[in-house]
Order: structure tokens, then sequence, then C-alpha cells
């Protein structure tokens, strides 16, 4: 669960980057990042950063497939983040719930060794 953390920060940091790069290649007229590009950092994870950076840097606010798409793709992936981790946490509780006695276990909890 820790590299899915690590991930999500790293993605999400990239996609605020590359919001603010955009916008400011927009205001000096200078060749873009396309949109699609855009939007695939946001299905990758990254929908937070993106949603960080059309809010901070104002950009893409003005176009409908970025102020419903976004945050449409953010809910998704809140979803089923946590969708993943209640079931990650649910079977790493079954697997130390149902341990097959055997002899070292029961003598390491009786105190004998």
């Amino acid at each position: 669960m820790k590299w899915l953390m690590y991930y999500l920060i790293v993605v999400n940091l990239l996609t605020w980057i590359i919001y603010g790069i955009d916008k400011w290649k927009a205001k000096r007229r200078a060749w873009r990042i396309p949109e699609r590009t855009l939007l695939l950092l946001a299905a990758a994870g990254g929908c937070t950063g993106a949603l960080a950076g059309m809010l901070m840097f104002r950009h893409k606010t003005r176009k409908l497939k970025f102020m419903i798409g976004v945050p449409v793709i953010f809910v998704v992936e809140s979803i089923f983040f946590v969708y993943i981790s209640h079931f990650t946490s649910l079977r790493a509780a079954n697997s130390t719930a149902f341990i097959t006695p055997t002899a070292e276990n029961i003598s390491t909890e009786a105190g004998f060794i």
C-alpha cells in the first residue's frame, strides 16, 4: 500500500507542475501541452494535482470537459482507492486471523521459548 501512496504523491505533483507549465506557455503563446495529455495525467491518478493546478493557475476553467471531467475522474478514483484500501485491510486482517496452529506457534504462545 505504501507504493500506491508514493505513486499518487509523484503523479499528483507532476500533474500540478504540468498544468502550471501549460498555463505559463499559454500566457507566452508558446507550444502547448495537448489537452489529451492533461486529462490522461488526471486519469492516471493525478486528479488532485489537476484540480489544484486548475484552481491555483486558473487554467482550463472555461473548458467544460475539464470542469466536468476532472471532478468526475476525482470521484471515480476516490471510490476506487477507498475500495482498494478497504479490500487490502480486510485481506490483511483475515490473513492474520487464521494462523494454523503449529508446535512452534503453540510453544511460543505458552512461553516455552
